[in-house]
């Protein structure tokens, strides 16, 4: 355990340099005399001091505060400091707290310890306050832990069942059921997107339960397909989404191809479908993959509009 110590220079021989010889009994210490020798560079030791520093003794006094050096190093110490680590330690040195308060407001609303109460006390009380911390630190870590082991957890539960519903009934039929509200939900938008627009239309196509067809402004049409389901397993089915640059509306030329989506079925824990992307980068729920598919075709419709000189 390492303490660096912060102050300024008018207060080593009274009170600074007995603090660091009594608290270098029991922790590491970083103190400049201690530290620095003939040639030295002073930033690049105070650097290396706080980089590797757990706490900050920081002797405040008034000294402390009207010189450059210590004010920098405070700065750095707090830069060390998140909302789970308590970095720095005041003591001060003939100030009382609103004398502190009136420098740093920060350290103002800190709990610190006063010289005044003697060399024994403030040591004792630095012990105390890096035993606290660190103990929260222990408990942090264990606490993050054990969070990590239930995400774990629930994570292969969710395969568990995903791979258990891909190959049953149960799961197939599941599948099924989003596909139809898919359809449903791109139907519905798409129909609402071409009553409200003078120029965006499209005309929507069911191709029994599995398929569904889209024609769209600028020669693009576009389909739906779950492909791959069996009667009681889903582990080899894709749902592919397509849009293709033809002059026909469906789908009797096969060179015009301009964008393929596929999507692998699984389920989370609560056995609600979700569609993987094909580099498992992505996942959607049912409603977001028809939001996700609509955004594509928009976006090949805008593609066109620049391409073609006239609307088709």
């Amino acid at each position: 355990m390492l303490l660096f110590i912060s102050h300024a220079s008018e207060d080593q021989k009274d009170f600074v340099e007995p603090l660091a010889n009594e608290l270098g009994k029991v922790f590491d210490v970083w103190y400049a005399p201690y530290q620095l020798s003939l040639g030295d560079s002073l930033l690049q030791k105070i650097d290396e001091g706080l980089r590797s520093c757990d706490f900050g003794v920081v002797v405040l006094s008034q000294a402390f505060f009207s010189k450059k050096w210590p004010k920098a190093e405070l700065d750095g110490l707090f830069a060390l400091e998140g909302t789970s680590r308590k970095v720095i330690l005041p003591v001060r040195k003939g100030l009382s707290p609103e004398d502190v308060a009136g420098y740093s407001p920060i350290l103002g609303g800190r709990l610190s310890v006063s010289a005044d109460e003697g060399l024994a006390r403030v040591v004792e009380e630095i012990r105390l306050a890096v035993d606290v911390s660190e103990r929260k630190r222990q408990l942090t870590i264990v606490g993050t832990a054990a969070q990590k082991f239930k995400l774990l957890d629930q994570s292969l539960k969710e395969k568990k069942t995903s791979f258990t519903l891909l190959h049953n009934e149960e799961g197939v039929n599941l599948i099924k059921d989003a596909l139809q509200r898919l359809f449903q939900v791109l139907q519905k938008t798409l129909n609402e997107i071409s009553e409200q627009s003078e120029v965006v239309k499209f005309q929507c196509r069911l191709l029994g339960p599995f398929g569904m067809d889209v024609s769209a402004p600028y020669r693009l049409t576009s389909d739906v397909r779950l492909i791959g389901l069996g009667g009681n397993y889903a582990d080899e089915a894709v749902l592919r989404m397509r849009v293709v640059l033809s002059s026909r509306p469906h789908f009797n030329e096969q060179g015009g191809v301009i964008s393929t989506l596929d999507f692998k079925p699984a389920f989370d824990f609560a056995k609600h479908v979700i569609w993987v992307s094909e580099d498992d980068s992505r996942r959607y729920g049912t409603d977001e993959l028809a939001g996700h598919f609509i955004d594509t075709l928009s976006h090949e419709i805008q593609v066109q509009s620049e391409e073609q000189p006239t609307y088709g």
